[in-house]
């Protein structure tokens, strides 16, 4: 056989078809590409023994190592901005809005509320409250109205630091309850900037009070307090869901308020994750059956894909053991008896979340069904600033189970900043039910904080439209 001699037709040996446009462009590009490497090789080994390739590499045209240059560096150009699309891609999916992780981001908004006819219970909680947020955190209080105005001011006016925060008090002439969470879900984006908030609509049952909150987030956005708004089309209250920056978790007793069970509940299921922009799942026992009609009573959501369920035997074993059983502080709940039920539910919940990958830590905890109020330590404040994870933990003046729920959290890494709520525990919430953060600064733009600005203290008078924006020198 006669070997065939390569033509101008050839690549690497392999015939092309003729007047394809690889015959013209894989010659140039095996020419330009490889000459450089080529040259590289026989000057490192054969610079010495082979003398005709160098004067044949003098000889070639220099117009293929150039072409070859280019050809290098366009490749080069492509690959950087083929990834950068997939970054840029990446970037816009995380764009779309989402709830607020309580796992994350430095808190920068609070908002509270302050009905009148539970000022003295509220007031101490609220005075403690702008004691441990640092003064770059704004808040905002809604009033119901100008009844309470002067008293509140004398006395907590200070507390609002009108020379560094920025603090707005709203008298909205409206009916509420001191649990700002459960009617305004916030929702943000990757940049941490706010999105439209979720208000749920009013159960049948819900009094004046709680239809009246379903008002404030407008009243607010008019005021330029909030941004836009959305009414779910089903029930969800704020403090039945708790999330991470995996997913949202709901209270399985979402499921029955709105007839169905989990085999059924795709639908729902779906149209929950296209609001919150996470996916969700429901926590819950066996039978759907959840301990407590707000989730974020009885669970916390740690960093990490840690969690936190509370146990009643827990807190029962710690009041036996301490030596001031007799003390008045604990004489109300040791009173209450441990209902196994219960204890079954909340076992099974931290079995479910373990199944799902949570580590589960146990943390004391005391259900009262007849009066409907909970004493957690579940229910709590989580914020991440300057590389330090602080955690504002409710505090009821019982030794025993304040030191273990403190001495918990400190051994999973939070610098711990308790808050007295004995005072508002009894009207069925917390520190977290209280204070709705309505905004977080993600980690990674934390270095990007502005400076310092001026604080102000406004006072707006729903009623007549008046805004009162008090001197920062005052």
């Amino acid at each position: 056989m006669v070997a065939r001699p390569l033509n101008s037709s050839d690549w690497l040996g392999f015939p092309l078809k003729p007047d394809s446009p690889f015959e013209i462009i894989l010659p140039v590009l095996s020419k330009s590409c490889l000459f450089p490497v080529h040259c590289f090789i026989d000057g490192l080994f054969f610079a010495d023994s082979r003398p005709k390739l160098r004067q044949r590499k003098q000889r070639l045209n220099r117009k293929w190592y150039q072409l070859g240059l280019v050809c290098l560096l366009s490749v080069g150009m492509g690959l950087l901005l083929y990834t950068h699309s997939l970054s840029e891609e990446k970037t816009t999916l995380d764009l779309r809005p989402h709830t607020l992780a309580d796992t994350s981001g430095k808190i920068e908004e609070v908002v509270i509320n302050l009905p009148s006819d539970l000022s003295q219970e509220t007031l101490p909680v609220l005075e403690q409250l702008l004691r441990l947020l640092p003064s770059d955190v704004s808040v905002k209080v809604c009033c119901t109205d100008d009844t309470y105005l002067d008293g509140f001011m004398n006395d907590c006016r200070w507390l609002f630091d009108p020379k560094r925060r920025h603090s707005d008090i709203v008298l909205s002439g409206l009916k509420l309850t001191p649990w700002a969470r459960d009617r305004r879900i916030p929702r943000t984006d990757a940049y941490g900037r706010a999105r439209s908030s979720l208000i749920p609509p009013p159960k049948p049952w819900h009094g004046a009070d709680r239809r009246d909150e379903t008002r404030l987030p407008f009243i607010m956005h008019q005021l330029d307090l909030a941004p836009d708004y959305e009414t779910l089309p089903f029930f969800l209250d704020g403090g039945n869901m708790v999330s991470d920056e995996d997913r949202v978790f709901i209270g399985g007793n979402h499921l029955e308020m709105h007839g169905l069970r989990k085999s059924n509940a795709s639908e729902l299921k779906e149209m929950l994750g296209h609001f919150l922009g996470r996916p969700v799942f429901f926590v819950h026992g066996s039978g759907g059956k959840v301990p407590w009609s707000h989730l974020d009573m009885f669970f916390t959501v740690l960093p990490g894909k840690r969690a936190m369920v509370a146990s009643h035997a827990l807190a029962k074993s710690l009041m036996d053991a301490s030596k001031l059983n007799q003390a008045s502080s604990m004489e109300l709940v040791q009173s209450i008896m441990l209902n196994p039920k219960t204890e079954v539910m909340l076992d099974e919940i931290a079995q479910q979340l373990g199944r799902l990958g949570y580590r589960v830590t146990r943390v004391a905890g005391i259900p009262n069904p007849e009066q409907q109020w909970f004493l957690t330590y579940n229910n709590v404040l989580m914020d991440f600033r300057e590389n330090r994870s602080i955690v504002i933990l409710p505090h009821y003046g019982i030794p025993c189970l304040d030191e273990h729920a403190r001495d918990l959290y400190t051994s999973l890494g939070f610098e711990v900043a308790p808050i007295n709520v004995r005072s508002i525990y009894q009207d069925g919430g917390a520190i977290r039910c209280f204070a709705n953060v309505t905004r977080r600064k993600p980690a990674w733009l934390e270095k990007s904080d502005p400076l310092v600005t001026q604080g102000y203290l406004r006072v707006h008078r729903v009623g007549i439209w008046e805004h009162l924006e008090i001197s920062s020198q005052d």
